[in-house]
């Protein structure tokens, strides 16, 4: 698979994306194989035959609450794994399209090509936006489309709107125009249990989302806890969903 965006990045900048993504080291992280440098700079990853986990939804219909459940938890841990770095690195593209099934059939970000290097001095990277605006857009935190550059708590935000999606097979704010889209984010506004039925109001993912999706950044969980809190949702229905074929 071959990434590149729409305008195209110097030398320097590849070297620099090249640099941060052979620093991470994860099995929920998709790896690189390298990069050319002609006729335009490119970033090479393994080809991934199952897709994104869009893709992978859509082929497999039936798939289990829990095994998509099991395909949060280890995106979580793949951003985890990021933001746990020194210094922290922010993937600042977490969205279905980004989030990849790899051959053993788990969840492997990619993407993040790169975002932004915040060091604990603040001095950061640049980061690089590597999708259309409109993919992005449903998993936009409304600080970003105030003017804000994509941090930590922009990409909590982010994964509160890719459970939704995973969960309930529908993206935040689904079937609203762009203009709308940013009005309701940038207001703080959230999608509301009734727009996703295939997601009870009931399910406590409801609740983290909404710390997610919290307007205040500072009031957002971090990911380790997001990641805490995914990981009990899964052992309790893996719980539950033993004691039903028991």
């Amino acid at each position: 698979m071959i990434h590149s965006q729409r305008s195209t990045p110097g030398p320097q900048h590849i070297k620099q994306e090249v640099f941060v993504w052979n620093q991470t080291k994860h099995p929920n992280l998709y790896p690189l194989l390298g990069y050319r440098s002609q006729p335009a700079p490119r970033l090479i990853s393994p080809w991934s035959r199952h897709g994104s986990i869009k893709d992978y939804l859509t082929a497999n219909p039936e798939l289990s609450l829990l095994n998509k459940l099991r395909l949060i938890y280890q995106a979580a841990c793949g951003l985890d794994y990021l933001h746990s770095q020194d210094p922290p690195i922010c993937h600042s593209a977490v969205k279905p399209e980004s989030l990849l099934i790899n051959d053993r059939l788990e969840a492997a970000l990619s993407d993040f090509v790169l975002s932004r290097v915040l060091t604990r001095l603040g001095v950061a990277s640049g980061y690089t936006v590597s999708a259309a605006f409109t993919e992005t857009l449903h998993y936009t935190a409304g600080e970003i489309l105030t003017g804000e550059k994509p941090n930590l708590e922009t990409d909590v935000y982010a994964f509160g709107g890719l459970i939704l999606t995973v969960m309930s097979e529908k993206p935040p704010f689904s079937g609203l125009t762009p203009a709308r889209i940013v009005q309701l984010a940038v207001g703080g506004q959230m999608p509301e249990p009734e727009d996703h039925p295939k997601l009870p109001p009931s399910d406590p993912l409801w609740s983290l989302m909404r710390r997610c999706w919290n307007k205040a950044p500072a009031e957002r969980p971090t990911m380790h806890e997001v990641l805490h809190e995914v990981r009990r949702v899964c052992e309790e229905n893996s719980r539950s969903s033993d004691s039903r074929t028991a």
